[in-house]
């Protein structure tokens, strides 16, 4: 995801207009998954509360990535 943010930003400091990219893996992760991942990469402790979910709230969500692949690489 990292490399894709920076990809995604030294393409707009050397073209000029605003382009849209969806950045993912196409697999749906967990979020949970993902604090406590960056719990144990970086020894830090991250706040976090479960709550109902909010209404408009959709079940599952992929990123299709495809044209970040494709121009970004």
């Amino acid at each position: 995801m990292a490399k894709g943010h920076l990809k995604a930003l030294e393409r707009v400091l050397r073209t000029t207009g605003i382009d849209v990219f969806n950045l993912g893996t196409g697999v749906g992760d967990i979020v949970i998954d993902l604090i406590k991942s960056y719990e144990n990469i970086t020894s830090q402790k991250t706040p976090y509360s479960f709550t109902c979910r909010r209404a408009g709230d959709i079940d599952k969500c992929y990123a299709d990535a495809t044209k970040a692949k494709e121009i970004l690489d």
